[in-house]
């Protein structure tokens, strides 16, 4: 049984793969928690609006969740580690 692995983690990731980490990043920027006001004040006048602003902790928690996860891709698809840790097995 050969155990094939991925390169280092200090390899340079591909093109594709810095797009899809630019594109994590700017939902993590637009996603940033400290940024809901302005995200209500945009929807104002809406039912979205109107939703986010009765339950703002939800939404809170919400932008949030996407932060930690969008952040979190954003990392790992610019810093070279994508695939890092897994292996084939062939």
């Amino acid at each position: 049984m050969n155990v094939v692995t991925n390169p280092p983690s200090s390899a340079k990731p591909s093109s594709v793969s810095r797009l899809v980490g630019y594109l994590w990043t700017g939902v993590a920027i637009v996603a940033c928690p400290c940024h809901l006001p302005l995200i209500i004040g945009a929807l104002a006048g809406t039912a979205a609006g109107a939703l986010l602003s009765r339950h703002w902790i939800v939404g809170l928690l919400g932008l949030l969740a996407l932060f930690l996860v969008s952040a979190a891709q954003a990392w790992r698809r610019l810093s070279g580690a994508a695939g890092a840790g897994s292996c084939e097995l062939g």
